[in-house]
Order: structure tokens, then sequence, then C-alpha cells
């Protein structure tokens, strides 16, 4: 099998899972099952396990960097990619391989016919385990795709994980539940027997849900709280032990991830004893760049911001963030939404912001997902119900790019909504 005809076959399995729902019980099953068969390879190495609405790939990045620069061996599960279906596995910041990729399903085809078809994102998962015991990691940060509780990446049976739980908020409510509880207690599913769970200081509804799922499982509840704002400009915050330090990755937000990381980070040097270089980790944090999170390049003397923001909770910390580091300029908006998410909240956060919105849409194929783009014309609609008239639909994402960078008023260009969309752009 070469690299494209795996991608063939992944792409085969987006176009079935097109008719399937959440896989939930049956495929964690599955992924269980298939990895009992290879001996748990998920079981061979220390796990830090993270859920959450808002920000839980941006901690994975940021935590598995620290442990990195530390001097352990990191793997990194992450969902969704850019570009390159590579960017979900990677180890120390290096993506794997493609001949890698292949001789790991190829090892992996025989149990998995065994067992029965498995989806997109449960064949990652499996790859990703058993990629990560082949080359002796010493770590895995592992985000979770959809929820926790019934997530192809919760079949991790070591007492000794750590469990991370962000932000919590409104997404995926057809699956997770209508209410916040409801939500809380899905990614509370990924607490372990006796483990430590580390999750950032909210809403009090939350806090008592996952407080209630780490009791039930004798498990030591960690509020990380939010570090000191020291200048939101140049993104400073001052964090507990640590001092004051500026985070690479832009956005108040991202002080919280990195509040969160650095707490989870205390407690791994303290139980394995690490001798660490505090000013060469500090030093990582200022640089840390992720691609597709608040990502800002310099394009025909324009300033472009590029994040994927998808749902009301992370489109405000983007406004936010927008607003705090360019609040004198005029902005204009460049989005599209996957047909399932709130996209009415999502925009009455950004009038707040645009000066201009371009309505635009991603392409719709198997190297993306289900389900497609939300149609332009209905995010128009929604724009004049919300009194908001200064748009423009150019459904190629690229050539919105374009029309904004010749328009002499678009000082900020902001490009977000879906990651999908991100992915389709030509830079």
């Amino acid at each position: 099998m070469t690299y494209a005809d795996l991608l063939e076959y992944f792409n085969s399995l987006i176009l079935s899972d097109r008719d399937r729902k959440f896989s939930g019980v049956e495929g964690l099953r599955r992924v269980g099952e298939i990895l009992s068969l290879i001996g748990k390879p998920q079981n061979g190495y220390p796990v830090i396990h993270i859920a959450g609405t808002s920000g839980k790939g941006s901690t994975a990045f940021i935590l598995s960097s620290l442990l990195n620069e530390a001097g352990l061996r990191t793997g990194l599960l992450l969902s969704p990619h850019i570009k390159d279906i590579k960017e979900r596995i990677s180890i120390d910041g290096n993506l794997i391989k493609e001949d890698e990729f292949v001789a790991t399903y190829e090892s992996l085809k025989p149990i998995i016919n065994q067992v029965g078809p498995v989806s997109y994102f449960e064949l990652l998962t499996i790859i990703a385990f058993k990629y990560f015991s082949d080359k002796k990691i010493d770590y895995a940060v592992i985000e979770t795709g959809l929820g926790g509780l019934l997530d192809a990446t919760n079949v991790i049976e070591r007492r000794d994980k750590i469990s991370i739980i962000t932000k919590i908020g409104f997404d995926h409510t057809h699956i997770l539940g209508e209410s916040l509880k409801e939500i809380a207690q899905q990614k509370a599913g990924i607490i372990p027997s006796g483990g430590e769970v580390f999750v950032i200081d909210q809403t009090k509804e939350v806090l008592e849900t996952i407080g209630k799922t780490a009791q039930s499982k004798t498990a030591k509840l960690n509020i990380v709280k939010r570090p000191i704002t020291l200048d939101p400009i140049n993104n400073i915050g001052r964090f507990l032990d640590w001092g004051d330090i500026k985070i690479g990755m832009y956005g108040e937000h991202q002080l919280e991830n990195a509040a969160l990381c650095l707490s989870v980070f205390d407690l791994v040097i303290k139980q394995r004893k690490l001798k660490i270089n505090k000013e060469k980790l500090i030093k990582r944090l200022e640089n840390l760049q992720f691609p597709g999170r608040f990502e800002i390049k310099n394009i025909e003397d324009h300033i472009v911001v590029i994040d994927g923001a998808h749902n009301p909770q992370k489109i405000a910390a983007l406004v936010k963030a927008v607003e705090t580091k360019y609040s004198s300029s005029k902005k204009h908006y460049i989005l599209s939404y996957k047909a399932n998410k709130d996209v009415i909240n999502c925009l009455k956060a950004i009038i707040e912001s645009a000066s201009k919105i371009y309505i635009t849409s991603f392409e719709d194929n198997a190297e993306l997902t289900k389900p497609p783009a939300y149609p332009p014309r209905k995010i128009a609609y929604e724009l004049q119900q919300l009194g908001f008239h200064s748009y423009e639909i150019v459904e190629d994402v690229n050539r919105a790019l374009k029309l904004a960078l010749g328009d002499k008023d678009a000082e900020i260009i902001v490009i977000t909504g879906s990651m999908y969309l991100i992915g389709n752009l030509a830079l």
C-alpha cells in the first residue's frame, strides 16, 4: 500500500461516516477490542488526556511543547487537521512520516478486519496509540475528538492517567446534551479512578458536575485559577509559581490554557523528579505558534488573522483578542461554518467587531468531513435579521481574501469559522 492508497482509504471512511451517527458506545468497544488484541499499547506509557469545548487543542499543543522541552519524548494526538492528516499524529513536534503511517496501518489491518469496520477517527486513534508504543515515547498527550465518556480515545486504563478539562460551553449539543451539566458530565467521563483531574476555573454548575464525577472515582480535583493578565496587548500574564510570562499564542484564553498546562507540568516534573531549565521553558512559551489559532500573517501590507474558531465560546474569545490587539482598526471578517454549528450566536459576537463580512464556503469533499458548509445565503439572511447589512457573498475563500486585500478600508482581515475553511486557504 502507498501513502496515496491510505489517504484514499481514509477518504472512503469519511464518505461512509456521513451516513452514520456518532459511534459512541459501539465505536469505543471496537477501539478497545482492537487495541486489546494487539496488547493494549495505549497503556504502555503515561498519558495526559484532554477534553473540553474550547481550548483543548491549544492546551494539548502547549503541554506537549513543555514536556518536550523538559527532555521527555512526547507523542501528541490532535483533531482536526488543517492541511495534512499527518498533523494529527506527532512526536516532539515531528509529524508521523508517510511510510510510518502506512506501515502502522498495515500492521493493524488484519486485526481491524477481524473486529469489523471502524470510523475515520477510530482508525486514527488506533494508529496513534500503536505508533506511540512502537516509538517508545515517554509521554502521550491525547486530545479527545468529541465529548469524553464515549470518545474513541477513552480506552486508557492506567490509574496514573492525568485528565484535563478545559472550558465547557455549548457545542455538539445534539450528541452531548442541551445543558452545561449534561455536557460537563460527558467531558468528565475521561477522569480515571484514583487519578488526578485538572480543570480551569469556570461556572459553578460545571465545576460541581466535574467535582461529583471526580469524587465518585476517588480522583483528586485540581481547580486551576485564571492567571492575572498584566499586559493584554503583549499577552503577558502572572502565573502561580512561575511569575510573569508572555505567551506566544495570543489571547487571554491562551493565558488560561497556559495556566492549566503549567499546573499539570508542575505535577509531572514533581512525579518524575525532573530537573528543568526554567528560562528555556519560559522562552519556549514565549515563542509558541500554533497554526490556525490566532495565526497572524502580513499579506500585501495587510494584517491577516487566521483562527478556526467554530462555536460561540471560541468566537467570543477570538473577537475579544482581536479587539484587544487592534482596537482602533477597521476589521473585515471572512467566515464560513459547518452546517451543524450555532451560527446565529457566532454572528452576534462578530458583528460587534466587523465593519464588513465576506460570507464564504469550503469545499465539501472526502478530504473534509460531515456535515457540509452552512449555506452562505442562510448566513446572509441571519445577518439581515441581526440588522447587519455590510456583507458580501463570495463562496471561494481565496477570492474573498483577494477582494479584502484589495479594499483599502480592510485594515485587519480575520478569517474564521471552521478549520475546514482554513484548510481551503491557498497560503
